[in-house]
């Protein structure tokens, strides 16, 4: 039974044939094939895996055998059989076919030729899918797994007997059959489990003929892929319109033993009078039998990942045992995989992760069944470089420097914490302290987001006799000069950032700087420096904003209106007025148009529109007479 298989060799075939492009990408062995094989061949372990570049053809009267622990990737590719395919692996050293269709050749029933499969993973691709052809061959299929196949197998008159015997079919088609002459049909001891049409379908047994289904397990899932529960599917079918369709289905197990619902599982003469007979299901197994292979639907646990860091050279963790671990990053790139161990250990090694990388880890089993991610961000573990200081002096209340963009800066006296502050996108830091006594020494570090700290960089307070700061008065977006007080004498120097806008020197303690019209917004930095050269701590201002927005532009309103439409500052609030009543208000889009929802006016009436900007400012209004 499949459930006491080697599960270390299928999580092995499973791992390549997960990773099918990446396993191409790095491979130092493997064969590529395509094309007819003429003469007896055999596909050793040596030479696994096999890639089909293009399609494979068995000659009639060759036979292609392959050897167990085999892997074939059939990148959709065929392998047509005109002659015998023979791919018997062992229990313990299975052979894989990832995206491989197996069918047969010819279409003729007087040449014989067989496909003969056991212990084996089909996954995706087909198996003696239908073709619009007569298809004929035969077929033997034993203790093996099918999962996700794109189609049915389609059984076209066998010219010998076929055996389907102890498979597991997930996620597929089942099996459709027609046969004639003594051929019988043996569908044994089969798991089917989500099967797509029907699980087995018999449309013509003639002559003493046979199709012979028993002792199998029908299950489902509970609910479709949209939630919607299933309470049963069609199973065995005879379709309507074949008179000679019939099948022998006794002792299998159904997942249930109400017979209502067994009878909605099959479509036969009850269903549709054109069927061509009965299916007579009893007697039906309590529970699955003993020999028919037991499918795992339960997906592995999420799985435990210890701590990454940006300085990790490996992943370890814990799963599910001999699952298959597979870790990519957000773009579904792969950045490693492994099989955890009998004890459900993992370790992966890596090529070094940035800090703040979001990886995906999963678990897949055995079964395909693969689990909900763990998703972990790698850490970081390096501290910031020291911070750089500008000068300090006694008459310092700002501590300024440059750091790691993003930390936190921590300003010390000794074990006193003076100030803290954030460093911004440039990498520029202004903490606020008081002021200090010369020769003091103050240690600053920076601390980043993941909470390592910078060695600390140590200031000693500088001894300077500096102006007070300067007081500056407000400014707004159409002045034309900065105004305050400030030490007499001194000069006194208004910048933004780095740049000089306007100095002039404080005569009797008052100074006017002229300096060019600034956007509201902008900070303004005003220092004074008296004549030794001592510079004040900067006084920081902001330009405020005072100028009101133009007067909108209206079109033209009548009794029938319901909107006010027309232009005005972008972002500015528009607001109509009939008298004192407010009838509506809208904002203006960023190309400088509005449209407002207001009830009709009537015809005579004036209303008063004008535009308020963000900063509070409001036009000058206008008013509109409504025609």
């Amino acid at each position: 039974m499949f459930k006491y298989l080697n599960l270390l060799f299928i999580i092995l075939m499973l791992f390549v044939m997960s990773f099918q492009v990446d396993i191409i990408a790095q491979a130092s062995t493997g064969t590529n094939v395509s094309g007819i094989i003429k003469q007896d061949t055999t596909w050793t372990l040596a030479g696994s895996p096999y890639y089909l570049t293009g399609d494979i053809q068995i000659a009639n009267g060759v036979t292609l055998t392959v050897e167990s622990g085999v892997i074939i990737e059939g990148n959709n590719n065929r392998i047509r059989v005109f002659g015998d395919f023979e791919a018997i692996g062992k229990s313990n050293s299975r052979i894989v076919f990832n995206d491989v269709n197996i069918e047969p050749g010819e279409n003729t029933p007087s040449e014989q030729y067989l496909i003969h499969i056991e212990n084996a993973d089909i996954i995706k691709g087909s198996l003696y899918r239908p073709t619009g052809n007569a298809i004929y061959g035969s077929l033997i299929l034993r203790d093996s797994r099918l999962f996700d196949l794109e189609s049915y197998l389609y059984l076209w008159y066998p010219t010998s007997d076929v055996y389907i015997e102890r498979n597991a079919f997930v996620n597929t088609g089942g099996i459709s059959v027609g046969t004639s002459d003594n051929v019988k049909v043996h569908i044994l001891n089969n798991a089917f489990f989500n099967y797509s049409n029907f699980a087995v379908e018999n449309w013509a047994s003639y002559g003493t003929s046979e199709t012979i289904v028993l002792f199998n397990s029908f299950l489902n899932s509970k609910e479709d892929d949209l939630g919607n529960p299933i309470t049963y599917k069609d199973t065995l079918v005879l379709p309507a319109g074949y008179s000679s369709a019939k099948m022998t289905a006794t002792n299998n197990y159904w997942g249930t033993i109400d017979e209502t619902v067994i009878e909605k599982m099959i479509f036969d003469k009850n269903d549709d009078i054109s069927s061509a007979s009965y299916i007579n299901f009893k007697p039906y197994l309590q529970s699955p039998d003993p020999n028919t292979p037991i499918i795992d639907i339960v997906p592995p646990e999420k799985p435990m990942v210890d701590d990454i860091t940006e300085k990790s050279e490996y992943i370890t963790g814990k799963a599910e045992e001999l699952s298959v671990i597979n870790v990519v990053n957000e773009n579904n790139d792969i950045v490693g995989k492994t099989i955890t161990d009998a004890n459900g250990d993992f370790r992966i090694n890596i090529m070094p992760l940035n800090a703040g990388s979001k990886l995906f880890i999963t678990a897949t089993d055995d079964w395909l069944n693969k689990s909900e991610p763990t998703i972990v961000f790698v850490k970081d573990i390096t501290p910031p470089n020291k911070p750089l200081t500008d000068e300090v002096t006694d008459k310092t209340t700002s501590v300024t420097g440059t750091a790691e963009a993003g930390s936190s800066i921590t300003v010390k006296a000794g074990t006193s914490v003076l100030g803290t502050g954030t460093v911004d996108i440039n990498g520029k830091y202004i903490v606020t302290i008081p002021e200090q006594k010369a020769g003091t020494k103050l240690t600053i570090t920076a601390t980043d987001n993941a909470g390592n700290t910078s060695e600390a960089n140590e200031v000693t307070i500088k001894d300077v006799t500096a102006p007070s700061i300067p007081s500056v008065n407000a400014v707004y977006d159409n002045a034309t000069v900065i105004t305050g007080k400030a030490e007499a004498n001194a000069k006194v120097f208004a910048m933004i950032g780095s740049k000089k806008i306007g100095e002039v020197t404080a005569k009797n303690g008052q100074y006017t700087i002229k300096i060019a019209k600034q956007k509201a917004g902008t900070t303004i930095l005003v220092y004074a420096v008296d004549t030794a050269g001592n510079i004040s701590a900067s006084k920081t201002i902001v330009v405020i904003d005072k100028t009101p927005p133009s007067v909108p532009i209206v079109n033209k309103i009548t009794s029938k209106s319901v909107t006010v439409s027309g232009k005005g500052e972008k972002g500015a609030t528009i607001y109509i007025y009939n008298g004192n009543k407010k009838i509506g208000q809208g904002i203006v889009d960023n190309r400088g148009n509005f449209k407002v929802k207001i009830k009709k006016q009537k015809k005579g009436s004036r209303l008063k529109i004008y535009a308020k900007d963000k900063s509070g400012n409001n036009s000058k209004s206008i008013t509109i007479k409504v025609n």
